[in-house]
C-alpha cells in the first residue's frame, strides 16, 4: 500500500465528496453517497517491511500498520454510509414522494428517514469528516517518516 496512494484516495474523495458541504448544517443528509468506493489491495506487505524492525527502526515499521488500519476504517465508514443511503435513505424518500433536491425541513427528513437511520446518517457522516482528515495529515506525517527512516538507513 504505497502512502501516496491512499493520500490520493482520500484527498480526492475529500475534494470531490466531503468539501462542498464541509460546515454545513445538512452535510449529514446532502454529502454523496458513492456506490463505487476505492477498491484494490492498499495492504503493506509486512513481511517486506521487516527489515525496519532489524535495523531498529520500529517506529516507522508501527507508524505503517497503524496507517493501514486507518485508512481501512475511513473506507469502511464510507462504504457504510453509502450503503445506509443507498438502501435506506434513497428508498425512504422515494415512498415518501419526495423528489431529489426538493427542499424540506429537518424535521420533515427526519421524521421520513426515521430516528435510527437519521442518527446512523449524521454519526456516520461525523465521522467520516473527522477520519479523512485526520487520515490526511497522518499519511503525510507517516510518508516523511518513512522518507526520514530511509535516509537514515541508506545514505550515508
Amino acid at each position: 500500500m504505497p502512502q501516496q496512494d491512499c493520500a490520493a484516495v482520500l484527498e480526492q474523495y475529500r475534494k470531490e465528496v466531503l468539501e462542498s458541504f464541509r460546515g454545513k448544517l445538512d452535510a449529514w443528509l446532502n454529502v454523496a453517497a458513492n456506490p463505487c468506493t476505492p477498491e484494490g489491495d492498499y495492504k503493506f506487505d509486512a513481511a517486506q517491511l521487516q527489515f525496519l524492525l532489524q535495523r531498529e527502526k520500529a517506529d516507522a515499521y508501527v507508524s505503517l500498520m497503524l496507517e493501514e488500519q486507518r485508512f481501512k476504517l475511513a473506507i469502511d465508514l464510507i462504504k457504510t454510509r453509502s450503503e445506509l443511503v443507498l438502501n435506506e435513505v434513497f428508498p425512504r424518500m422515494a415512498a415518501a414522494g419526495i423528489n431529489i433536491g426538493q427542499p424540506l425541513l429537518q424535521g420533515d427528513v427526519e421524521r421520513v428517514l426515521g430516528i435510527d437511520v437519521t442518527h446512523k446518517l449524521k454519526e456516520l457522516t461525523a465521522a467520516i469528516y473527522t477520519n479523512v482528515d485526520e487520515d490526511l495529515a497522518s499519511l503525510r506525517a507517516a510518508h516523511d517518516m518513512l522518507r526520514s527512516t530511509m535516509k537514515d538507513l541508506y545514505i550515508p
